[in-house]
């Protein structure tokens, strides 16, 4: 009982978001802005742009039709893309490290608790600390950017398993796959 609790706690933020009930030239216009931004590599302000105007022919197109639109329809597109994607859930969830060049240690990198300039690891409890730089700074157009030296990043495998198991027709699909094999 305790891991189906679990699993469905880890799946239940998959199920969220239903587009079954949303205005279909909504999602066609959002789905639209998404594969611009993620496979056609357009930029943020390009999206807005985009979002903008396809905004624009909504609110024309709704002033016309008024009396056939559902009100309780949303029929607002977000004005940034960021916005659009996390609504679509199309972005992974990573955990963002910063490794040590020296020792290869990991410090936790978030916006909330930033990590440490210098490597704090101890290989014993009573020894030294490591102490090497784990950020550089770099000049561009003369303006400092600091950064991590290395980066390590991961999606935690639960998180990965549940976005898989959370397709539709998944099931259908491994059980061809596991026939075919047998």
């Amino acid at each position: 009982m305790i891991q189906r609790v679990a699993c469905d706690l880890i799946l239940d933020p998959y199920y969220i978001h239903d587009h079954r009930n949303s205005n279909p030239a909504m999602f066609a216009c959002s789905f639209l802005v998404a594969i611009l931004v993620l496979y056609c590599d357009i930029l943020d302000r390009r999206a807005k742009f985009v979002l903008l105007v396809l905004q624009f022919i909504i609110d024309r197109l709704v002033t016309h039709e008024s009396e056939n639109i559902c009100p309780e329809r949303h029929l607002y597109l977000p004005v940034d893309c960021r916005t659009l994607l996390l609504q679509h859930d199309l972005s992974p969830r990573l955990h963002s490290y910063v490794c040590c060049p020296d020792c290869f240690a990991l410090h936790r990198d978030t916006t909330s608790s930033p990590c440490p300039d210098h490597c704090s690891f101890r290989a014993f409890s009573d020894g030294p600390p490591c102490g090497a730089a784990l950020k550089c700074t770099r000049m561009l157009r003369g303006v400092p950017f600091t950064r991590a030296v290395r980066k390590f990043v991961h999606q935690d495998f639960k998180e990965w398993l549940a976005r898989l198991l959370s397709r539709p027709d998944i099931e259908k699909r491994l059980k061809t796959q596991i026939m075919a094999l047998t």
